[in-house]
C-alpha cells in the first residue's frame, strides 16, 4: 500500500508521518524507501513529490510493498483523482494562525534572516495564509471527514486520534502500552533528537541545525505574535473575503516562486 500523509506547509504533516511510521513499526509492517527519482533526486526516502506521483503509481508495485510519503499535495488534479484501495490518503490541518507563526520561524531559521513578524505577515504571511485556507477547503471538498485529522485534536486527545488513524488505515487496534510507545517516539523532543543524531530524513535539503525547524509543537502561540490587523486579515481569508487584488498578488508571487525554485 501507499500511505500519503498530507497537509499544508507547517500544519503537522511531519508529525502525522512519524505517527504512521511508528504504528507500522509496531505492526511489524516493513516500509520500502522511496527511490530518488520520485523525490527530485534528493535523499528523501519518506517523500514523493507531486509531479512524480503518477509515475510512481504506474511503475511501483505498491499493492505488494508498503510505502509512506510525507507530502504537501495541493493540485486539484491530484486530490480529485480516483485511486485504488491500496492508496490511502490521510490529512492533517492546523489552526491557520499557528501555521503562519510556524512558517514565520521556519523562514527565519532555515534562511538565517532577521525578520519582524509584522513585516513577514504583510509581505508573505497573509498570502501563505490564503494558500493554506484554499488547500484545506479542497481537502474538505474531495475527502471524507474520517481521513482528516486536526493538529489541535492530536494535542488534546492523542490516544483517541492515533487509534482513529490506525483504524482509518486498516492497521488494527492499538493497546494502551503501544499508544504510550508511539507518544514517546513521536514527541517533539524525540523528533528533534532524531534529527540531531541523523536518524531522520526529514528536512533532507537542510545542511545544519535541522532540529531548529521543529519548534514548540504547541497550540495558541499565535497570541504572542498576532495584532488586531493580522486577525482581521485572517478573518477575511477564512470567510472568503480576501480582496481580488490580494488574490492576484498571491497568484503572481507564489506561482512565480514555484516556477523559479521548482517547488513541489
Amino acid at each position: 500500500m501507499l500511505i500519503i500523509c498530507n497537509g499544508t506547509f507547517k500544519s503537522g504533516s511531519t508529525w502525522l508521518h512519524a505517527i504512521v511510521c511508528a504504528i507500522l513499526k509496531i505492526k511489524e509492517i516493513k516500509i520500502i524507501n522511496t527511490k530518488e527519482k520520485y523525490t527530485n533526486n534528493i535523499y528523501a526516502p519518506t517523500t514523493i513529490v507531486e509531479s512524480k506521483l503518477l509515475d510512481f503509481l504506474k511503475t511501483e508495485d505498491y499493492s505488494r510493498y508498503n510505502y509512506v510519503t510525507k507530502s504537501h499535495f495541493y493540485k486539484k488534479s491530484t486530490l480529485r483523482r480516483n485511486y485504488d484501495d491500496s492508496v490511502k490518503f490521510i490529512f492533517i490541518h492546523r489552526d491557520l494562525k499557528d501555521a503562519i507563526v510556524s512558517h514565520y520561524y521556519h523562514i527565519k531559521q532555515k534562511y538565517y534572516v532577521r525578520l519582524k513578524f509584522n513585516t513577514y505577515f504583510n509581505l508573505i504571511g497573509r498570502y501563505k495564509a490564503y494558500e493554506i485556507a484554499e488547500i484545506n477547503n479542497m481537502y474538505l471538498y474531495y475527502f471524507n471527514s474520517n481521513q482528516i485529522f486536526s493538529y489541535e485534536d492530536l494535542l488534546l486527545s492523542f490516544d483517541d486520534n492515533v487509534r482513529a488513524i490506525s483504524t482509518q488505515l486498516s492497521l488494527g487496534n492499538l493497546s494502551d502500552e503501544e499508544i504510550l510507545g508511539i507518544k514517546k517516539q513521536t514527541s517533539i523532543n524525540s523528533l528533534r533528537d532524531q534529527l540531531e543524531k541523523g536518524e531522520s530524513t526529514y528536512y533532507s535539503t537542510v545542511k545544519r541545525n535541522k532540529s531548529r525547524l521543529i519548534r514548540k509543537g504547541k497550540s495558541g502561540d499565535w497570541r504572542n505574535h498576532f495584532k488586531s490587523q493580522h486577525l482581521e486579515d485572517i478573518y477575511r481569508i477564512e470567510n472568503g473575503k480576501f480582496s481580488i487584488f490580494n488574490k492576484l498578488v498571491y497568484i503572481f508571487i507564489f506561482s512565480l516562486r514555484r516556477i523559479i525554485f521548482r517547488i513541489e
